[in-house]
């Protein structure tokens, strides 16, 4: 058994287990905020100059400030390539979203690469919606990258739905002879 040595007088009780963090194995934050009960929990895997971070939970709006944070903590780090992991979100809002283009332009603007692992449906769905999925760079989760996201036909192929009140526009238009292929609608 190995002795411990005796607390010095700048407080350092144990022997230095002094890691640089890219050596380091899973790191875990817990984020919960007293106006929503649902945690946002962020796991960081570092493998030499690549990092994957892994929230779980929901990325809302009173989430994304700690998320933000720990990936810029990262990038400060010194780490080359982050890839976000969404396969652990149960959901994603607005602020999210943001969260994952700028993460996208900060890493182009600065020469370094961020790429997404693919989450569950609803959360492809939400950046297929935006427009996000073919532009942004998706990993597989088993180490090859893909170009595309790895998404169900059914998701992929399903195109956002008009609100009730654009449809009876669509309708009105239709009915009048006039064209509606500049709304986007079918």
């Amino acid at each position: 058994m190995k002795a411990r040595r005796a607390p010095d007088e700048r407080g350092a009780g144990y022997p230095s287990q002094r890691r640089c963090p890219r050596e380091a194995s899973t790191i875990s934050t817990t984020v919960r905020s007293q106006h929503d009960p649902s945690p946002l929990l962020i796991s960081v895997h570092p493998q030499r100059s690549t990092v994957r971070v892994a929230p779980s939970g929901e990325l809302d709006l009173v989430n994304a400030a700690a998320l933000q944070a720990q990936l810029d903590e990262l990038r400060a780090a010194g780490f080359e390539h982050i890839v976000l992991d969404l396969r652990e979100l149960t959901f994603i809002d607005s602020s999210g979203v943001r969260l994952i283009i700028r993460e996208d332009r900060v890493a182009r603007s600065t020469g370094r690469r961020f790429s997404l692992i693919a989450g569950a449906a609803p959360i492809q769905r939400v950046l297929t919606i935006c427009g996000l999925a073919a532009r942004l760079h998706f990993e597989d989760p088993f180490g090859s990258s893909v170009s595309r996201p790895v998404v169900s036909a059914d998701v992929a192929s399903e195109r956002p739905r008009l609100g009730v009140a654009f449809q009876g526009y669509v309708a009105q238009l239709r009915r009048q002879g006039r064209s509606t292929s500049r709304l986007g609608a079918r």
